[in-house]
């Protein structure tokens, strides 16, 4: 075949290119270096390919390793992250940049033994890395809870790098956790005025602002400030997610969930959310499907086995509930909705016995808790202890004295305990006042008992103003006229 010297030009121009393409594509140095420029758009997908291609093209890599390593840690896959980076540190890449890494990975796997086995007596030759590590070790201790450890190593921290951020945020939580609010908040934001990208500084802000002073609104922004700076902080988005829950905005946490899901899909706490928002919304089918999806993989967390537990309860599968609350409080015996919720499950499959033993042994720490005396007051009235109930309703309405739940039950107590006109007095207030039903409902329950048939059929006229087309209302009333005998008109019904 004949070539003018212009085509023979231009096919070597061409298998030239080709060559070095394929060159390129097969280049160990050259991928990395496209999986650094790929990591800083947080493309880390993308990255992870052109790293294991790097490593496939040569397997001791160190960098590649490295940067594996540390990506996969990112992405939540310590385990993946511990292999890649005992290899990095195999093939002698920087023990400064890797071995805090590697600490990091074997703690995020539960491995705090082995940290403080294995670097409690290193040390680094970079002061910034020396810190890093010694932040780690200052977790590890605190995972086999030795506080003399955890502090000592955090003031190594700060002894290495005096501004340590991470180091300083640690003190921060420290004073928190201690009940020195103000001192807390003060270090996190003495770390955001150094440097504003600190996203754990701005999810401590928001943890104080939310537990601390009660500022929903303020700790909300901290966490979407903290998801801003780092859109993979999972912490600061399940934060963020139990603010909004907090704040009765279940379309907007619905909508924080799923910006979540994009990092982490099938996290734990991703379906714990899930299951509690389908709850709130009473979408009990989704409840259930999320929460048995979430039994499978954390069915030894006791915030889980109650959560399930009141779903179950609402679904009105008894047994079920029982099972879940019961594991709930053998890992947890101080979980007050888990332990209300237990007796409320005892009452409504008849087992008043174990009700009365699923009472807290001491009610001292709960004289605050309206829910808590309140459901133990439920356990006493239907045991036939009235008197006692009401002393617990009582201490509930002054907890809560706006809440006509608490209210209501009180008067029900007062009514089982022979206090019969205060109660009535106190039901027929509360039903002129409240716009929900239950005072009505106990109203015309005591009135039917004393067969007071005129007056409990005025209380029907009253809730049925309230609800008129409920079939309750209709239903109540047609029982009260065959008591008096009128069978015409409560065949007719409301006019």
């Amino acid at each position: 075949m004949n070539f003018s010297g212009k085509a023979l030009w231009s096919a070597c121009i061409l298998a030239v290119s080709l060559a070095l393409v394929s060159c390129s594509k097969n280049n160990p140095d050259e991928l990395v270096k496209s999986a650094r420029e790929l990591l800083a758009k947080n493309d880390t997908k993308a990255a992870v390919i052109q790293l294991k291609s790097a490593l496939q093209a040569r397997n001791d890599h160190a960098e590649a390793r490295f940067l594996l390593g540390t990506t996969l840690l990112e992405s939540r896959d310590a385990a993946g992250a511990e292999v890649e980076l005992a290899k990095a540190l195999e093939y002698k890449y920087p023990a400064d940049k890797v071995v805090p890494k590697l600490a990091e990975a074997l703690l995020a796997q539960g491995k705090a033994r082995k940290v403080t086995d294995d670097y409690g007596k290193m040390r680094l030759s970079d002061p910034s890395a020396q810190a890093d590590l010694l932040v780690i070790l200052a977790n590890a201790w605190a995972a086999q809870r030795n506080a003399a450890a955890f502090e000592q190593a955090l003031s190594d921290a700060l002894k290495s790098q005096p501004d340590h951020p991470m180091a300083s945020l640690a003190m921060a939580r420290r004073k928190a956790a201690k009940g020195d609010f103000d001192g807390a908040l003060a270090d996190a934001e003495a770390v955001l005025r150094k440097d504003a990208t600190v996203a754990e500084a701005h999810r401590l802000k928001g943890d104080v602002l939310a537990f601390a002073q009660a500022d929903l609104d303020g700790a909300l922004a901290a966490y979407r400030k903290a998801i801003e700076v780092r859109p993979n902080q999972l912490p600061a988005h399940f934060s963020a997610i139990s603010t909004l829950i907090r704040m009765n905005k279940i379309d907007d946490a619905k909508a924080q969930l799923t910006q979540a899901r994009k990092f982490a899909g099938g996290h734990p706490q991703v379906l714990f959310y899930q299951a509690q928002m389908a709850l709130a919304s009473k979408d009990i089918k989704a409840a259930r499907e999320a929460s048995q999806q979430l039994m499978k993989v954390a069915s030894n967390h006791a915030p889980s086995l109650q959560l399930a537990g009141a779903i179950e309860l609402q679904s009105n599968a008894l047994l079920q509930a029982e099972t879940y609350l019961n594991k709930a409080l053998s890992i947890a015996p101080d979980l007050p909705l888990a332990r209300r919720l237990l007796m409320q499950t005892y009452l409504r499959s008849g087992q008043q016995t174990k009700a009365l033993a699923a009472i807290p042994a001491d009610m001292a720490p709960y004289t605050k808790d309206a829910d808590m005396l309140a459901a133990v007051g439920e356990v006493y009235l239907q045991t036939g202890d009235a008197k006692r109930a009401a002393d617990l309703f009582s201490q509930a309405a002054k907890v809560d004295p706006k809440d006509p739940r608490r209210r209501t039950a009180l008067a029900v107590a007062r009514l089982n305990s022979g206090q019969a006109d205060q109660a009535f007095g106190d039901l027929q207030d509360i039903a002129a006042a409240d716009t929900g039903a239950s005072a009505d409902l106990a109203l015309i329950s005591a009135y039917l008992r004393r067969n007071d048939l005129d007056k409990a059929l005025k209380a029907i006229d009253a809730l049925e103003k309230k609800q008129a087309d409920s079939p309750v209302v209709h239903e109540l009333r047609a029982k009260t006229l065959v008591a008096k005998r009128d069978l015409a008109g409560a065949r007719i019904g409301p006019a």
